[in-house]
């Protein structure tokens, strides 16, 4: 298991909206739009577990995108998070802003692999979980599940590709 320091993360939150400032203004070294006729298609905002920030960074941060860049007509807002990261609040307001598209980490449903991942929530809470998200959550919601993990068995990747598919 590992931690992740937050001692810093509201100047990192400053910093970033600079930088989304900055990178609207000026970007003829960078495979964005060049002007305020051009738009973005695709914003990717993981690496990691973005939604450990809490609602008003995640604002902030948002907000900033809208108010510097114009959105394709078709675009895709990606967010990379973990059930235990999310509430209600910060799905109404990733719909508000027009994220269009969950990623979440589970890693696998199998309790057992769960377990050996450190994984928080059971199959069924899970499950419960990602059935609540699907009806608050105006996107699509995608799983990232991981295979061949070292106490994985064949039955268990089986189960994963099932829920999936469901």
């Amino acid at each position: 298991h590992f931690s992740t320091s937050l001692k810093k993360k509201d100047a990192m939150i400053l910093a970033l909206a600079k930088e989304i400032q900055l990178r609207s203004k000026n970007t003829s070294n960078f495979q964005f739009p060049t002007s305020s006729q051009e738009t973005i298609e695709t914003i990717y905002f993981g690496g990691g577990t973005p939604t450990i920030l809490k609602y008003h960074q995640l604002e902030q941060i948002f907000r900033t995108i809208k108010e510097n860049f114009t959105l394709h007509d078709d675009y895709e807002w990606t967010l990379e998070t973990t059930l235990h990261n999310l509430s209600n609040n910060k799905i109404e307001l990733f719909n508000r802003y027009g994220d269009n598209r969950l990623s979440i980490g589970i890693q696998t449903f199998s309790n057992n692999g769960r377990n050996f991942l450190n994984r928080t929530f059971s199959q069924s809470n899970v499950i419960e979980k990602i059935d609540e998200l699907k009806n608050s959550f105006k996107g699509l919601v995608c799983s990232d599940i991981i295979y061949n993990y070292a106490v994985q068995e064949i039955e268990e990747v089986i189960e994963d590709a099932n829920f999936v598919k469901s």
